[in-house]
């Protein structure tokens, strides 16, 4: 992992975990590499994974849901392409 462009993306500050479970997964090597990856691309025009995650998570926070709903459906967002 390019730890430079680990310095240019504030993980924390893009994804802002909400729980425990959230902030141990953003701190993982494999799941940073794999947020860290990526450039523009059909059907993904934000490029970084990291981008396209935190895209997910605004529609999240649109719904009107339950709290255990959303904190299942974050975890889902954050883990569903970054692997």
């Amino acid at each position: 992992m390019e730890k430079s462009l680990q310095k240019e993306i504030n993980i924390q500050t893009v994804l802002k975990p909400e729980s425990e479970l959230e902030q141990l997964i953003i701190q993982q090597d494999d799941f940073i590499q794999g947020l860290l990856w990526g450039k523009p691309r059909f059907g993904h025009p934000e490029g970084k994974v990291i981008f396209h995650v935190r895209e997910v998570l605004d529609n999240v926070d649109k719904m009107t849901i339950s709290t255990e709903e959303r904190t299942h459906l974050r975890l889902i967002t954050l883990v569903h392409d970054s692997f």
